[in-house]
């Protein structure tokens, strides 16, 4: 089983957008969310909003079968979309 963490900054000002984002994968996005985790063969990952000295950041933990950085990209932005359509 491959494993990962990863932090990335959150923007002055976008706490609000990046805890909506995460209420989303959890609300009206869970199927596609899951659906997407199936796809890069996750079996947990776990997001969450943490403070730290150099600020606000969004890190996660993905633990799966295969850890596709390219894939894992193409969600992100896939799921980072506005109008909910696929990108990337």
């Amino acid at each position: 089983m491959k494993q990962t963490l990863f932090a990335l900054p959150i923007i002055f000002g976008k706490t609000d957008a990046a805890r909506a984002f995460l209420r989303a994968l959890e609300g009206e996005r869970k199927g596609q969310y899951a659906a997407s985790e199936e796809r890069l063969g996750l079996t947990k990952e776990v997001g969450a909003i943490q403070a730290g000295p150099r600020g606000i950041c969004m890190s996660s933990t993905s633990q799966g079968r295969t850890l596709g950085w390219p894939s894992h990209g193409s969600r992100c932005r896939m799921m980072h979309s506005t109008n909910g359509s696929r990108s990337g």
